[in-house]
């Protein structure tokens, strides 16, 4: 991603760099995401659209991985292997570190138990 502005001009854009070959036969080799006067506004913007983006990401790996756990391991408490997946995937999308967090702890329980990793 680039943030680019026309010289002697108060003219910003967001523009993609696409590397793919599709992209680029449909696109060219930049694609202009947004264009606008005000460069606070413009960031504002995209980093809106990202989180928007971002979110619909995590809420989709968020129920493909509760499908997966209420069909491969329905008698082990799916409902709360769910929740804690649900809250990882939230915790993403705010930026937290909970990932790193809860792995950290489930290693820890996993070696406690005297299993090797």
């Amino acid at each position: 991603m680039l943030l680019c502005r026309k010289l002697d001009v108060n003219e910003w854009a967001v523009i993609q760099q696409l590397e793919s070959p599709q992209g680029r036969l449909i696109h060219g080799e930049h694609e202009i995401l947004l264009k606008g006067n005000d460069v606070r506004q413009l960031a504002a913007k995209y980093m809106a659209q990202m989180r928007h983006t971002l979110r619909f990401m995590a809420r989709n790996a968020e129920v493909k991985a509760q499908k997966i756990v209420w069909q491969q391991v329905p008698e082990n408490n799916p409902g709360e292997v769910v929740r804690a997946i649900s809250e990882l995937c939230a915790g993403v999308v705010e930026g937290k570190e909970i990932i790193k967090q809860e792995q950290t702890q489930s290693v820890r329980k996993s070696q406690s138990r005297g299993i090797g990793i």
